[in-house]
């Protein structure tokens, strides 16, 4: 796409040695939706191109959270184990607020990323990736210990983000790569 070379090349010219002053994922990917012709659409390898890339970032955005859900369980953890006083709690919930704040990003990154992908697919199917990227909603993010309001301790169910199949397990049926994922996480919880 010739509109891509010349942003790149723009973008090479503005900085000093080459050398990018930003972090790695603040670099633009110059995707062909993100210009003012939209002949991108018209092409469909392009349309699946970027599909899949949305379909990538939306993944990423689940393990970025599930990652950070595990920090802040483990510093909730903490912080009523050993913080006393308001030093030691004044920090520990500054940590939490951080990690917290994380948390948020990463879901409006998998907001987004499925947003895309819902323009990008065609509307008279269901998409393929549908089953496996559901709709996040709020009470969807929350730690794999953490309980919805009125679940026991032995109904406690984890919420999909930890048991959605995040193709950890090469080959195999779907199960097989869920109920792997779910013990991980389980023992890293333990």
């Amino acid at each position: 796409m010739p509109e891509a070379r010349i942003s790149r090349q723009r973008d090479t010219m503005a900085k000093p040695d080459g050398i990018a002053p930003c972090k790695p994922q603040d670099i633009p990917l110059h995707l062909p939706s993100s210009y003012q012709l939209q002949i991108s659409f018209q092409q469909p390898e392009l349309r699946t191109y970027k599909l899949r890339l949305r379909e990538g970032q939306a993944h990423d955005a689940l393990h970025e959270m599930r990652q950070h859900l595990r920090i802040r369980s483990h510093l909730l953890h903490q912080k009523k184990k050993y913080a006393r006083g308001v030093r030691h709690n004044t920090r520990a919930n500054t940590a939490i607020k951080k990690c917290q704040a994380k948390v948020d990003r990463a879901a409006d990154k998998y907001r987004t990323s499925r947003d895309a992908m819902l323009a990008l697919s065609d509307s008279l199917t269901v998409p393929e990736w549908a089953s496996t990227l559901p709709v996040l909603k709020v009470e969807d993010v929350r730690g794999l210990s953490e309980a919805l309001m009125g679940e026991s301790e032995g109904n406690r169910r984890p919420s999909w983000i930890w048991t959605v199949n995040t193709g950890i397990v090469a080959g195999g049926s779907g199960d097989e790569g869920t109920y792997l994922l779910v013990t991980h996480v389980l023992h890293f919880q333990v």
